[in-house]
């Protein structure tokens, strides 16, 4: 198991490297040349267990749209990010504790604003757990870049 998250992650990187690298590339009109899309929702969708994009990126001052569908009754579904430099995720704090959003249900949250400056790469967790919270159905790790 953890060989295959070691392969994801690798694999996730390269994908992102690739794409920013064509971004920058690409001759732009009417944008500016090097700008890297914005994504401003992530999509979990729980039946097809998988989460959209796995690589969502940033500017300060951005909020982000978390999006959950296919959640059965009496699941939960956390999306948790990892604490880095002391902090615990990019974003500031709109729910109880900050960097973790938890779903009884389908719906969406919207976060609060990129706080912390410079660039940075932000993982985060999401994990579907039965009810009773006695065990995981399943668990995925994307990953957030903020950029300035």
């Amino acid at each position: 198991m953890r060989l295959k998250s070691v392969v994801l992650a690798f694999g996730l990187l390269g994908a992102f490297v690739a794409c920013a690298y064509a971004q920058g590339r690409a001759p732009g009109k009417g944008a500016a040349r090097g700008s890297f899309p914005v994504d401003t929702s992530v999509v979990v969708d729980v039946k097809a267990r998988s989460v959209t994009p796995s690589i969502a990126l940033l500017t300060p001052g951005a909020s982000l749209e978390l999006v959950v569908k296919g959640l059965a009754a009496g699941q939960t579904l956390e999306l948790d990010f990892h604490v880095q430099g002391g902090v615990k995720g990019p974003f500031a704090r709109t729910q109880r504790w900050r960097g973790r959003y938890t779903f009884s249900a389908d719906g969406k949250i919207t976060t609060g604003p990129v706080d912390q400056r410079g660039e940075a790469t932000w993982k985060y967790d999401v994990v579907q757990r039965q009810k009773d919270d006695t065990e995981e159905v399943w668990a995925i790790d994307p990953m957030i870049v903020s950029k300035e």
